[in-house]
């Protein structure tokens, strides 16, 4: 399956954008993988690194925030009985003088039988209205597909 994320976040790297995110969804068998990236703007007020104590602290909240709303971003129909494990949230920083940043989410996935679309929703759309759009690729046993959701198509179909 890492091969397989490899590939997928390779593809998905993208320009710089306010108001796009990227996602990939990998699931080989019932272990899965599950990654978002957020323009920091679509979450806080600025995208370089903190220049003061609140900008600090307003990092901090958003990170921890994010990590926490992973429930409420990565729905997954009960069926599949799956839990999510081991989620973190970091900010990556680039461009000149560090000058832009987006947040990343990351997390493990174990099911009791394998997903299938359109049984997958991503709803990050809902959770920062910021966002525009999000470019999604999907591995899901030996079928690769993306994805273009909006807030008014938030499934995987």
């Amino acid at each position: 399956m890492t091969l397989f994320f490899v590939c997928l976040s390779a593809q998905a790297h993208k320009a710089h954008s306010h108001n796009l995110g990227s996602a990939n969804l990998a699931f080989d068998g019932v272990k899965g993988f599950f990654e978002l990236e957020i323009p920091a703007t679509a979450i806080i007020d600025f995208e370089h690194k903190p220049k003061n104590s609140i900008q600090k602290m307003k990092l901090q909240k958003s990170i921890q925030s994010l990590t926490e709303s992973l429930p409420k971003i990565l729905i997954l129909d009960e069926t599949f009985g799956c839990q999510l494990s081991n989620s973190q949230s970091s900010v990556i920083y680039s461009g000149k003088n560090d000058s832009h940043s987006e947040f990343k989410l990351t997390a493990e996935i174990q099911c009791l039988q394998t997903p299938t679309l359109p049984k997958i929703k991503i709803k990050a759309l809902s959770e920062f209205p910021k966002l525009e759009k999000i470019q999604v690729q999907t591995i899901i046993g030996t079928q690769q597909k993306s994805f273009v959701l909006t807030p008014s198509k938030d499934t995987l179909n």
